[in-house]
């Protein structure tokens, strides 16, 4: 009844509440109605790897064939290191059967969600390495508009000129470029006023990063090939210098 004391009295062995007020348990409430829920991305293959710094941009880190190895590992601690915090995508589990570039992208979707609300951040990156790279501008331009509205830009490491939304043991050993992989130029041109970033190995023969439009997307080039000799630091300083004014 308004107006009314009501007043318990605690029998013995019995300890009472901790007064909450009313503007603590609307806190208590609101959080947990938007604490993250982990069963949402519990499925997808994914690397924590949050910063210890303040800052707002995410990075979703889509790997290469050989999941979260070294060149992976070693950008994410150096993103970290300069305030960005990480969530690889292990291309090669997720590729495990044949996806389609609007699943991937919901998936990513999902994953960028759930870790822009856990560690409070409010820009996202999309990183990729590799067949990752190949990824990375499907899942760009399929992004929800909310998403897309916080995207803070899209960095490609040895991008190929089309993308395989699949991943048989055949391409551990060679390269295979199939006649239905949709071409990754043209997606590029859908990302134009999207700030992007490629690096290239000089020793690779072919690569989308030495044929994009200069206009639309800054190159860089490293010593090397596919794995930039271990470049790492230097590849990690640059895309978080880039997108971190």
């Amino acid at each position: 009844v308004r107006g009314a004391i009501a007043l318990f009295l605690c029998a013995p062995g019995l300890v009472a509440a901790p007064r909450v007020s009313a503007a603590q348990g609307a806190a208590h409430v609101a959080a947990e109605v938007t604490a993250p829920d982990t069963t949402v991305v519990r499925d997808l293959p994914l690397i924590e790897n949050p910063s210890p710094r303040p800052g707002r941009v995410l990075a979703v880190f889509l790997t290469g064939d050989g999941g979260w190895a070294m060149l992976d590992r070693s950008i994410a601690r150096v993103l970290a290191d300069s305030g960005i915090s990480v969530v690889g995508f292990d291309s090669h589990a997720y590729l495990g059967r044949r996806r389609t570039p609007d699943e991937t992208a919901r998936d990513v979707a999902r994953a960028a969600r759930h870790y822009l609300a856990q560690w409070h951040r409010d820009r996202l990156l999309i990183v990729g390495y590799s067949r990752g790279a190949d990824l990375a501008p499907f899942v760009a331009t399929r992004l929800p508009a909310d998403l897309h509205a916080s995207l803070a830009g899209v960095a490609m490491l040895g991008l190929g000129h089309s993308a395989s939304f699949e991943f048989p043991l055949l391409d551990f050993v060679r390269d295979v470029e199939r006649p239905g992989d949709p071409l990754i130029l043209p997606e590029l041109q859908r990302l134009r006023g999207t700030p992007m970033l490629c690096v290239f190995g000089t020793d690779e023969q072919r690569s989308a990063c030495r044929d994009a439009d200069a206009a639309l997307i800054a190159r860089y080039s490293r010593d090397g090939g596919h794995h930039f000799i271990g470049d790492y630091k230097a590849i990690g300083g640059l895309i978080a210098a880039t997108f971190t004014k």
